[in-house]
């Protein structure tokens, strides 16, 4: 399972991890926050966009995430949609938006 992932950097576009034992769809939710490796030492929290079962990167390439922040989305569907939308119109980075 493949998570697209926006993270606040000032980069247009987001990331993709897997899955970690135990997290199946019922419990990553698109709109929930995860916590995820990001560079050499970095821990990050993220947004997680959707969940898949494809990515542009070679799987064996991605990260898994290291856990899930919350049980229920902050956001739900429609209001995703509002972010993406704002940060294409706006000309910013969806993880900061």
């Amino acid at each position: 399972m493949i998570l697209h992932i926006a993270l606040p950097f000032p980069l247009r576009r987001h990331f993709d991890y897997l899955s970690v034992p135990g997290c199946g769809r019922e419990e990553l939710k698109p709109g929930t926050r995860i916590s995820v490796p990001f560079g050499k030492k970095r821990d990050c929290v993220g947004l997680l966009l959707d969940v898949s079962d494809t990515s542009d990167v070679d799987p064996e390439r991605l990260k898994k995430i290291l856990k899930p922040i919350d049980a229920e989305p902050l956001f739900d569907r429609q209001h995703l949609n509002l972010l993406r939308w704002a940060a294409d119109y706006y000309q910013y980075p969806l993880g900061d938006a």
